[in-house]
C-alpha cells in the first residue's frame, strides 16, 4: 500500500517520490543519494513544492480542529491542540439532554426525503443555537435523537 502523488506535483518531486517507495528496498535511493538529489535541484521549484504542501497542511489541520470541537468539550480540545494529555473528570452534576421527536416514522413517512431532512435541519439548528447560548455540550445527533450535556466545559 503506497499513498498518491499529490496531484499537480512536479515531475521531479513525484519521480523522486515513486522510487523512494520502490517496493524492493535496493531500488530505493539511499539517504546520500536523496541528499544530492535534493541538492542539485531547483531551490524556488522545491520551495514552491514545500509551500504547497505546508498550505494543504494547514487547510487539514483546520479539518481536523473542527472536527475535533464538534466530538470535545472546548477544553478538551484545547489540551489536545497543545499537546497535553486529556485527564478524564470526576463532575457532581451535569445534566442530560435527549429529544427524540414523537412520532417521528409517521410524520417522515407522510414527506418528501428533502422535506424530512430539511425539517431535521431548521429543528438542530435551533437546538444547537440554544445549546451554545446556555452552554450545553452536543454528543450527537442519531436520526431524529439530538443529545446534549450541561457541565461539562472545564468551569
Amino acid at each position: 500500500l503506497r499513498p498518491s502523488v499529490p496531484a499537480g506535483a512536479e515531475e521531479w518531486v513525484s519521480s523522486l517520490m515513486q522510487r523512494c517507495w520502490a517496493h524492493t528496498p535496493a531500488d530505493r535511493p539511499t539517504f546520500a543519494e536523496l541528499d544530492n538529489e535534493v541538492s542539485a535541484m531547483n531551490i524556488v521549484s522545491f520551495h514552491a513544492a514545500a509551500v504547497s504542501c505546508l498550505e494543504r497542511f494547514k487547510a487539514n489541520l483546520d479539518k481536523s480542529e473542527a472536527v475535533l470541537r464538534d466530538l470535545f468539550p472546548s477544553h478538551v480540545v484545547q489540551q489536545l491542540l497543545e499537546g497535553k494529555a486529556v485527564r478524564s473528570e470526576r463532575k457532581e452534576e451535569v445534566t442530560i439532554f435527549f429529544s427524540d421527536i414523537v412520532g417521528f416514522t409517521d410524520i417522515s413517512a407522510r414527506l418528501e426525503p428533502d422535506e424530512v431532512s430539511e425539517m431535521l435541519h431548521r429543528l438542530y439548528q435551533k437546538l444547537d443555537a440554544l445549546a451554545k447560548q446556555h452552554r450545553v455540550f452536543k454528543m450527537g445527533i442519531i436520526g431524529d435523537a439530538w443529545m446534549g450535556v450541561t457541565n461539562v466545559d472545564g468551569d
